[in-house]
């Protein structure tokens, strides 16, 4: 019996503490009403923002001639301007359309920005990007997993005017040792 109120006692302790530990200090409504300062580098993402309308080209593992790439697209700020989300289709030749949805978000901590990726054959990918104002490009490099396994993402853009995008996108297997498509084109915005 003792035993069991000793332990009873060192676990409410243990539970108390933890709780005390999460608690800020804050009243509920100084919780709500705090909020970080909007970072300047959001800012920067306002360049991917409308409507756009992208042609390309790809050339595919496996395929002998090159695949035309037609694509529309739209890039709105969600979440109070905390990330911006574009939503898009993608033509590839024959190979049909594919739904895609891209979050783009600026992590203040690591100084980059976080990207995520999704699209209607069951694709992910997570990976950062970041901007060279020296040479006004874009960088982009992530990891995912589709329906031909885990894959490695480099990608880079420039935006020559306000209405122009330049972009070019290689998809590597898992180890990055063997290129699965290299797909390349530009953007305008509608």
């Amino acid at each position: 019996m003792i035993r069991r109120s000793v332990s009873r006692a060192i676990i409410t302790f243990a539970f108390g503490v933890l709780l005390s530990g999460c608690a800020s200090g804050m009243s509920d409504e100084q919780v709500r009403t705090v909020r970080p300062e909007r970072s300047p580098d959001l800012e920067r993402l306002a360049v991917f923002t409308g409507r756009w309308e992208s042609v390309g080209e790809g050339r595919l593992a496996g395929v002998d001639e090159p695949v035309k790439l037609i694509a529309s697209s739209e890039t709105v700020w969600d979440c109070d301007g905390w990330c911006m989300v574009e939503r898009g289709v993608v033509q590839m030749g024959d190979l049909g359309e594919t739904a895609v949805m891209v979050v783009w978000t600026w992590d203040a901590r690591e100084g980059l920005y976080r990207v995520s990726w999704f699209d209607n054959h069951g694709g992910t990918a997570v990976g950062t990007a970041s901007y060279d104002e020296a040479s006004d490009t874009w960088r982009l490099k992530a990891a995912g997993r589709g329906p031909e396994g885990r894959t490695n993402f480099r990608g880079a853009a420039r935006f020559p005017d306000g209405y122009t995008m330049v972009w070019a996108w290689t998809e590597w297997d898992r180890l990055m040792m063997t290129r699965k498509s290299d797909l390349q084109g530009t953007t305008h915005r509608k």
